[in-house]
């Protein structure tokens, strides 16, 4: 008898954009921390290109939790993505 289920695709893309989600999180707490530092004089400030390449990463991840939304409001439900849609965050 095989206990272990089958994969699941829907949890599997979840867990990704998840992943992200706590990626951005965590860079972002470390830009405050960072701005703070550089505020005190503890450190330099964060370079220009690096705030707009986290404010990149924030954009793209703003735009695939709209889009996880979107397709929940479409299936109606509170649940995982669907698997068989076509429009996934990525």
């Amino acid at each position: 008898m095989n206990d272990v289920p089958p994969p699941d695709e829907t949890a599997h893309l979840d867990g990704l954009f998840m992943h992200e989600v706590t990626e951005v999180n965590t860079q972002l707490a470390r830009y405050v921390i960072g701005h703070l530092d550089a505020d005190a004089g503890r450190r330099t400030p964060m370079s220009t290109s690096e705030e707009r390449a986290l404010a990149s990463r924030l954009t793209e991840v703003a735009e695939a939790m709209n889009a996880r939304a979107d397709l929940r409001d479409e299936h109606g439900t509170t649940q995982l993505l669907s698997a068989e849609t076509t429009d996934q965050p990525s």
